[in-house]
């Protein structure tokens, strides 16, 4: 079993977008998704490929809304509880390095809410944006998520008292940069290394927004907010998320982008 689906395996993935810090960042993603999909009448003509789809939560919302869309997932135990959850979606086992089984420029959009977490290269990164580019159509929306570097280095590095050990390790550089080794979990990524990857890729960006902000720094609070604070914090998220100056607040960045 590869370390990947042993992590998920134990990591409860499907109530993550559950809890109120995951649901800033679900509502506020979907949101931005819903705004920049086609604006089409027939929304099952719209058809979106859903990347490193997890346990579905974004496939399910979409298919319910009408949409035409596939959950491509390389753990099988999160397949697995998307079609417990929802048995009527497409999901089909794969790997965002190969989509080989999917034909060239298919999809209106694509969402690639996984893959660059846990792809550590830049070779790997790029081959995954590669097979993105070649399936998405000449006109589609990509909407590809990062883990933001400088949140994990106030939560993991600073806040869990490592940052020592990790500069002396070298998986923290000089200029405050993590550098994950090929075994690591997950990658991090900077704003500028985004813009790097977009360029060598061919990709031109829409926008790019942080879809969480200071939520997942903020879990105590949210969970004892009313209901109604906790609407207009949300609302207050989707206000802010494309501001520049607090993109580097967040947990996750998701740059939306079209090919060259």
């Amino acid at each position: 079993m590869l370390p990947l689906e042993k992590y998920y395996n134990r990591h409860k993935e499907n109530l993550r977008l559950q809890r109120r810090h995951g649901l800033v960042e679900f509502r506020v993603a979907l949101k931005y998704i819903l705004d920049y999909l086609p604006k089409n009448e027939d929304k099952k003509s719209i058809k979106i490929l859903d990347l490193g789809a997890g346990t579905g939560r974004y496939t399910i919302e979409l298919h319910n809304m009408g949409y035409d869309i596939l959950a491509v997932e390389p753990v099988q135990h999160n397949i697995d509880v998307m079609l417990q959850n929802a048995p009527y979606v497409q999901a089909k086992k794969g790997n965002a390095l190969d989509l080989s089984f999917l034909q060239d420029e298919t999809f209106n959009a694509v969402i690639a809410f996984g893959p660059m977490y846990h792809l550590i290269s830049e070779k790997d990164k790029l081959q995954a944006l590669s097979e993105i580019k070649r399936v998405a159509k000449p006109d589609a929306v990509i909407f590809i998520a990062y883990i933001q570097n400088d949140y994990s280095i106030l939560t993991y590095c600073f806040a869990e008292n490592r940052m020592p050990e990790l500069v002396k390790n070298g998986f923290v550089d000089e200029n405050f940069h993590i550098h994950a080794a090929e075994d690591e979990m997950y990658d991090f990524a900077s704003l500028e290394y985004i813009e790097e990857l977009n360029q060598k890729a061919g990709f031109q960006r829409l926008t790019i927004l942080s879809p969480d902000g200071p939520s997942d720094y903020m879990r105590t609070q949210l969970n004892y907010m009313s209901d109604e604070t906790f609407e207009l914090f949300i609302k207050y998220q989707m206000c802010r998320a494309e501001q520049k100056d607090l993109l580097a607040a967040g947990s996750h960045l998701v740059d939306i982008v079209k090919k060259l």
